[in-house]
């Protein structure tokens, strides 16, 4: 997983900015841990959900990211 450092493009960053490079950290670990999972990489997962844990703990508030990393049942 790499996590770009994300800058703002002016000293007071919109609230709209901000969303948006939540929302793609967010997708960047979900998609991550999902990737790591189809390939049967332990390691990549455990990080992947390590970030989640570290997102979720920033953001008590928030949706919990480790929700989206549960699995699913798949309907019939």
């Amino acid at each position: 997983m790499s996590l770009r450092l994300i800058t703002a493009t002016s000293d007071d960053p919109t609230a709209e900015t901000l969303a948006a490079a939540e929302d793609n950290v967010r997708a960047g670990i979900v998609h991550d841990f999902w990737t790591a999972k189809d390939r049967g990489d332990r390691l990549a997962a455990l990080q992947a959900e390590f970030m989640a844990r570290q997102v979720d703990a920033s953001t008590p508030t928030g949706p919990r990211l480790l929700d989206e990393l549960a699995p699913r049942p798949v309907a019939a």
